[in-house]
């Protein structure tokens, strides 16, 4: 069937035919010469099976119920134009080695903290509540929802239905390994796509693996990446992208909603170096924010002969106009978040339970791995596309977040795509 387009095309090309004999042209149609209109069949988005990688560990309630929440957005781009893909879930815990005790057993439940309420957040008690999953879900199996299903697919569920199962799934809880390892369950779960992982992966079908943690990662060898990684250490996980993919790494999309700002590894960062400051200052979402109130007599001070005993000023933390005599106290929070160059990262705030604030650390082995990746699915040269005035395309994204949605909306967009890579630039 011609598509509204192509028909459009047809007629407009017969009225020429006609107009060729009309007085509304000069022209006349030479003896002999026929016109041929070629009609194309319109290109469908290409199959997608996508595996989400979800950091089950203690820090991770918040970002699980974020992206239940909007997954929405990602079926809705997913669905138009008769979608047609699969989705699966794994954790980041590699060993089994969670807080149920049961080896090589997932687990979900949380581990529910209780934090003083007024800063500096002090740790109270801990109530864990940790169970294997039922139905069975041993290590980098897929996690089933509760009526066993591992593979969520347009076959078998409407989209409704598709989302009302992974919310179900995604909320993993974060009785998880404190070791997030995501890059080596990713390999395990592949490893095993014949056994209980099987009918996810299809020949005609895009591979899509989307990481979601709130750390670094812990799958490379600390030692190996003591001076940064580089392609040697991501090879293995290359390798087993494309196996999975028979050798085609063109038809693997890999992205990360991670610690990230401009699709790059970094710390949560608040703004708050001076504006006249020549060093790099980039928010990380709006839930990076927050920083405690200051305690302290707070006068106005230029250094800390000015201020009380017991007090110091904040001279190399703030702007000249907010500089404030704090005590000991706001010192020491002072020291949690300060990082290179003076920049500031958010303090551990989700750790510490303080309200409407986040702390991810730079997701430094799934940058490295979803840049790699799109690096030798483009060719093997380019730079990924994710500066804030181009990130349309960018699949690495920050989990420092209010919402998901435009960052889910933007990996589906991608995962849809034919043998171009979205996100990838020629070289300069």
């Amino acid at each position: 069937m011609l598509s509204r387009h192509r028909r459009l095309t047809v007629l407009l090309s017969l009225v020429g035919l006609v107009g060729c004999e009309d007085y509304l042209f000069d022209q006349v149609c030479p003896a002999g010469i026929t016109e041929v209109v070629r009609t194309e069949p319109e290109l469908r988005p290409t199959p997608a099976d996508v595996l989400f990688v979800i950091d089950n560990s203690g820090s991770m309630r918040e970002e699980q119920e974020n992206l239940a929440q909007n997954f929405q957005a990602f079926i809705n781009e997913l669905s138009g134009d008769e979608g047609d893909y699969r989705i699966a879930v794994i954790t980041t815990d590699a060993t089994g080695t969670n807080q149920c005790g049961v080896a090589g057993r997932e687990c979900r439940g949380n581990t529910n903290s209780t934090f003083a309420t007024e800063f500096p957040f002090e740790f109270l008690t801990q109530q864990v509540m940790c169970e294997p999953y039922v139905p069975a879900a041993s290590v980098s199996c897929f996690i089933p929802d509760s009526e066993g299903l591992r593979v969520i697919s347009t076959t078998d569920l409407t989209p409704a239905e598709v989302v009302d199962s992974f919310q179900e799934i995604v909320n993993l809880g974060t009785c998880g390994a404190g070791r997030e390892r995501g890059l080596d369950t990713m390999r395990l779960a592949l490893g095993q796509l014949t056994g209980c992982n099987q009918g996810f992966l299809r020949d005609e079908a895009n591979l899509v693996v989307v990481f979601v943690s709130d750390e670094r990662g812990d799958s490379i060898d600390p030692d190996d990446k003591a001076d940064g990684i580089d392609d040697e250490d991501l090879q293995a996980y290359v390798d087993a992208l494309a196996e999975a993919k028979a050798g085609d790494i063109r038809r693997v999309r890999v992205a990360a909603i991670v610690g990230a700002v401009d699709g790059q590894a970094s710390f949560c960062r608040t703004n708050q170096t001076p504006a006249t400051d020549d060093r790099e200052t980039a928010a990380c979402g709006s839930l990076c924010q927050m920083i405690p109130e200051q305690l302290g007599s707070e006068r106005s001070c230029g250094d800390s002969d000015d201020c009380d005993p017991g007090e110091f000023c904040t001279a190399d933390a703030e702007p000249n106009d907010r500089r404030r005599c704090v005590d000991a106290v706001w010192r020491q929070f002072l020291s949690q978040i300060e990082q290179d160059n003076n920049t500031f990262a958010c303090a551990n705030c989700t750790y510490y339970g303080a309200p409407d604030c986040c702390i991810a650390d730079p997701g430094d082995e799934y940058v490295a791995f979803a840049n790699r990746v799109g690096a030798l699915a483009a060719g093997g040269t380019g730079r990924v596309a994710c500066r804030s005035e181009d990130r349309d395309l960018c699949l690495v994204d920050s989990i420092c977040q209010e919402r998901f949605d435009q960052t889910l909306a933007r990996i589906a967009r991608g995962a849809r795509r034919g043998s171009h890579v979205p996100g990838w630039e020629p070289p300069a």
